[in-house]
C-alpha cells in the first residue's frame, strides 16, 4: 500500500509539472517566432471530448469543452511526425497511379 502511494503521488506531482513545462515551452516559441503548439496536452483534450458529449453536463458546459475540443483539433490538424515526412519524401511511388488494392480483388 506505500509503495502505490508513493507511485501515484510521483505519478500526481508528474502529470502537474508535466503541464506547467508545456505551458512554458509554448510561451518560448511565441517569444522565438515559433508557432504555438496546443495549449492543452492529450490528455486534457480526451477529458473535454468525453465532457463535450456527456449528457449529464448542461449546454453551457458541453459548449465550453466543445471549444477546447475544436481548438486542440485546429492547431493539431497537420501535424506530421518525423515517419510521415520521410515517407512523404522518400517514397518513390506515383502518387497518381492506381493503387494495386484498386487493381485487385485482394481487398
Amino acid at each position: 500500500e506505500l509503495y502505490r502511494d508513493i507511485k501515484n503521488e510521483v505519478e500526481s506531482s508528474l502529470a502537474y509539472f508535466q503541464k506547467y513545462s508545456n505551458k512554458c515551452q509554448n510561451l518560448l516559441d511565441l517569444l522565438n517566432g515559433l508557432p504555438p503548439r496546443s495549449l492543452i496536452s492529450e490528455e486534457e483534450y480526451h477529458e473535454a471530448l468525453i465532457h463535450a458529449n456527456s449528457p449529464y453536463n448542461d449546454g453551457w458546459t458541453q459548449q465550453m469543452y466543445r471549444k477546447i475540443v475544436n481548438d486542440y483539433e485546429e492547431k493539431n490538424v497537420g501535424v506530421a511526425s518525423n515517419s510521415d515526412w520521410e515517407d512523404f519524401w522518400c517514397n518513390d511511388e506515383d502518387p497518381y497511379a492506381q493503387s494495386s488494392c484498386i487493381k485487385s480483388d485482394e481487398c
